[in-house]
């Protein structure tokens, strides 16, 4: 020991042996810190603090004390025998003080304490805080004049550099994957280091490193020295939080019911660690290791409880992957069949195999066997739903004719009804969906089979799991295209599937809770549009929307309103197109259709760009393909809205590899439909890159595949493009296509063409809001704390209003400034100076 270190210590000395490793990096930082007139070295039991400080002051210019005792329990500053000597302190008028173990002292006799030396007047005294929590801000706030300097747990971890050297100091040889693994392990937590090296010094002669040996140890140590110091109810949260992977700060609030104890735990310094940039704590890796030893003190049932309080966090706050793993572990299967059929037709691949790997076993326990009804539902009917998403059509039917045959076998109960009625119901939805490949249109007759079942188990109670499941939604958004007929399009083909439609409709007024109602008025409406039919899609289209407003089918209506806009587009009609766009709007605002904000900024994102507004597209339109966001049985035009933008932006490459990618099986080019569109296309993206041959080829295609049904509008519908290319096309050597054909596409394309521009131009001075008076108050209010950056949650709080009607506020914002996002309702409101108006008012 240096004679300059006087060690005042009624207790203990400070230890120091031979194998104390010397840290240069720590030394500096302390030479640094103690420029400031206190330094306070706060972290965890273990972690080195006293010797880090102890090593630095043998070295330091100035002479120190250092105080630790026991009496300030109970004692004052005053009844201490002369706690700092008075010749200590005349004799080295520039001294360092060191008070170890702040936090087992009273805040009131330390203030005492400080004030007391602060009175005695030594300016150049430097003070030292030895502490495992933070100390009190009033003792801070005594020496707010001459700075605080902060040494955290962080810093006093060991690098791997200096485990090595620890290692050496003690005669034990290290390879540096070793290193690396125990570093992995103790995350440089000092005393885990130094008892790894107590454990490797035992098994020094086998040069390995026993990783159960030495967490045995530092397990102990946690256990005596910091866990049995806890207060129970925090023991208890700590376990629990051990059951989850994250610790989200909003999470933990909502999981800790118990006034304080969030403050407690925080108080676990080093273990423990919030990160104020994600909102989120994280937790030391040996401490969760212990904690998870320590989770066979919970009962199931607390078990249960926090994994399901978690899954329904998760849920609240749109992260389905994570609220499928603890819904899991909860083993609450009833909740994961709300959770499937919340997002039927949009979830991400990856999210349906994992649910998919659920519904192959589930865990043994009571868990399981209390819901035992509801993971067989999983099986057999959830289960087939996901491989129809996932596109395994053969894999779907097999399953399904095989619980079909295996239920019909068994004595008649109303759980095997339900499974029957649910199985038939699949059965029809895959061979409506297989159609557009068999050439077959008998779908109606497995619906028929469903309805008979569900007439059986019409009368279930009410409060029963059996009649929970028989109240699922229905959604008919069977596609791209209602008419699921392919190409080649053999004679009365559509006609056909549009009567089988017809003929499904009335069997699923109950069973499917009217799912189809107004489809086949939409289906006619399509195919009269795609004829250039213009009159008789509108009279169709307004029938299927009458029909939808009946029955609250939102998504046959979206899809008519689509039609109707681009009916009212091709006829030049400004004010109808406006009201039609509003009518959507508010579909989408008001809709409850668990993917409405996708269709809607697919269906606004085709006419953004048909007006030459590209860049107003959502975001994740402007993407390349993204196979895993919707599965192309249900959607694809996505994928056309997207090439279409590419064509725009004259990035024609991108547009073909889209389009390529489309011919894929159950693609959008599968649908007779969506093949001549893209052919279309192809076409000119092939005359603008100058390959003239091929987009010939692409264009003569095109007319084949739509001259038997005379499907004219794919091509009028691309207007001045069309023209350009048609014009091309009449002087084609060898051109096949009648020239009658092509001069009524030319004057069709170029009338299109003209009566798109007036409406463009006018729509560019009329569509955006003029000034701040089409917004209210808090709809203002909302948009300038949007501009600022603030999060919903942070803008319920600065406007003391609830987090719905923030989200109201937002959607109402983006309607009327015809917005497709946040950045883009800041960027409107900026050009047209609504924000500077309201930040200056």
């Amino acid at each position: 020991m240096e004679k300059n270190l006087i060690i005042h210590d009624t207790t203990a000395t400070i230890p120091v042996n031979q194998t104390y490793l010397e840290r240069p990096r720590i030394n500096q930082l302390l030479e640094k810190a103690i420029q400031s007139r206190v330094v306070t070295v706060v972290a965890e039991g273990g972690c080195g603090k006293t010797r880090a400080v102890c090593s630095f002051l043998q070295n330091y210019h100035a002479a120190a004390i250092w105080l630790r005792f026991s009496g300030w329990y109970t004692a004052s500053a005053e009844d201490a025998d002369e706690p700092v000597p008075d010749h200590f302190l005349q004799a080295n008028p520039e001294a360092v003080l060191v008070l170890d173990d702040l936090h087992l002292y009273r805040e009131e006799t330390a203030v005492d304490f400080f004030e007391h030396i602060l009175s005695m007047g030594f300016p150049n005294l430097r003070i030292v805080l030895i502490s495992r929590s933070d100390p009190a801000d009033r003792i801070l706030r005594l020496f707010s004049k001459g700075g605080v300097a902060k040494i955290t747990g962080e810093d006093l971890r060991f690098n791997e550099a200096e485990i090595r050297n620890y290692m050496l100091i003690r005669n034990i040889g290290v390879s540096q994957e070793m290193v690396s693994e125990i570093y992995r392990d103790t995350e440089g937590w000092a005393i885990a280091v130094h008892l790894v090296s107590q454990t490797l010094m035992i098994s020094h002669a086998n040069k390995t490193y026993s990783r159960s040996a030495a967490w045995a140890n530092i397990f102990r140590f946690i256990e005596t020295e910091i866990f049995q110091g806890l207060p129970d109810d925090l023991q208890k949260f700590l376990v629990k939080l051990s059951l989850i992977d994250t610790w989200p700060a909003e999470l933990l609030g909502e999981l800790c019911t118990a006034p304080g104890l969030i403050e407690k735990m925080k108080r676990t310094s080093f273990f423990i660690r919030y990160d104020a940039a994600v909102k989120a704590y994280g937790m030391h890796n040996m401490f969760l290791k212990f904690l998870r030893e320590k989770q066979g003190s919970l009962t199931g049932e607390e078990k249960r409880e926090f994994y399901g309080k978690t899954a329904q966090w998760y849920l609240k706050n749109g992260m389905q992957e994570d609220a499928l793993i603890y819904l899991e572990k909860a083993g609450d299967y009833s909740k994961i069949i709300d959770f499937v059929y919340a997002f039927p037709r949009n979830m991400p691949r990856d999210l349906v195999s994992r649910l998919l790997e659920l519904s192959e076993g589930p865990e043994t326990g009571t868990a399981w066997l209390s819901q035992k009804t509801a993971y067989e539902f999983i099986r057999t009917v959830i289960r087939p739903r996901l491989l129809i998403i996932l596109e395994r059509f053969d894999d779907a039917t097999t399953e399904i004719r095989e619980t079909i045959a295996r239920y019909e076998a068994m004595p008649s109960s109303p759980m095997g009804k339900i499974i029957l009625y649910y199985a038939y119901r699949l059965l029809g939805l895959l061979s409506l969906f297989s159609s557009i490949y068999t050439k077959r249109c008998d779908f109606d007759m497995f619906f028929e089979r469903a309805q008979d079942y569900y007439i059986q188990i019409s009368d279930l109670p009410k409060e029963s799991f059996e009649y929970v499941v028989t109240k699922i939604p229905s959604y008919t958004d069977i596609g791209p295209y209602i008419c699921r007929v392919g190409y080649p399009a053999e004679e009365d083909e559509i006609q056909n599937f549009i009567e089988a439609l017809a003929r499904t409709i009335p069997v699923l007024g109950n069973s499917m809770g009217d799912a189809f109602y107004g489809l086949d008025d939409l289906a006619w409406a399509e195919f009269a549009f795609y004829q250039g039919d213009l009159i008789r899609s509108e009279v169709f289209a307004q029938r299927a929307i009458r029909k939808a407003r009946e029955k609250k089918r939102c998504e046959t209506e979206n899809h008519a309103l689509f039609y109707l806009i681009r009916i009212s587009l091709a006829a030049g009609r400004q004010e109808q197109t406006e009201d039609l766009l509003k009518q959507l709007d508010e579909e989408y605002i008001q809709g409850d259709a668990p993917d409405r904000r996708a269709v809607y900024d697919i269906f606004r994102g085709w006419f953004y760009i048909h007006l030459g507004q590209g860049r107003r597209i959502a975001p994740w339109l402007k993407t390349d393909i993204d196979k895993n966001y919707m599965p192309p049985i249900i959607h694809g035009l996505d994928m056309m809205v997207r090439a279409k933008y590419f064509y725009g932006e004259k990035r024609c490459p991108l547009a073909l590899a889209i389009l390529e990618n489309q011919l894929e099986p159950n693609a959008l080019g599968a649908f007779l439909f969506g093949r001549i569109e893209m052919k279309v296309l192809e076409a000119l993206c092939l005359y603008r890159e100058k390959k003239r041959e091929a987009a010939f080829r692409a264009f003569d295609a095109a007319y084949r595949m739509a001259e038997s049904n005379a499907l004219d509008m794919p091509f009028i519908e691309l207007g001045k493009d069309m023209r350009t290319l048609v014009s091309w096309a009449v002087k084609y050597e060898n051109c096949g296509i009648p020239a009658g054909w092509l001069e009524q596409i030319r004057r069709k394309s170029t009338a299109y063409a003209k009566k798109l521009f007036v409406f463009a131009e006018e729509y560019r001075k009329r569509g955006y809001v003029k000034d701040s008076s089409a917004l209210s108050p808090r709809e203002l209010a909302v948009l300038t704390c949007l501009s600022r950056g603030l999060t919903r949650e942070e803008i319920a709080r600065d406007q003391s209003i609830s987090i719905n009607t923030v989200k109201s506020a937002v959607k109402r914002v983006y309607y009327k400034l015809s917005a497709v996002n946040q950045a883009d309702a800041v960027r409107i409101a900026t050009g047209l100076g609504i924000l500077q108006n309201n930040e200056n008012s």
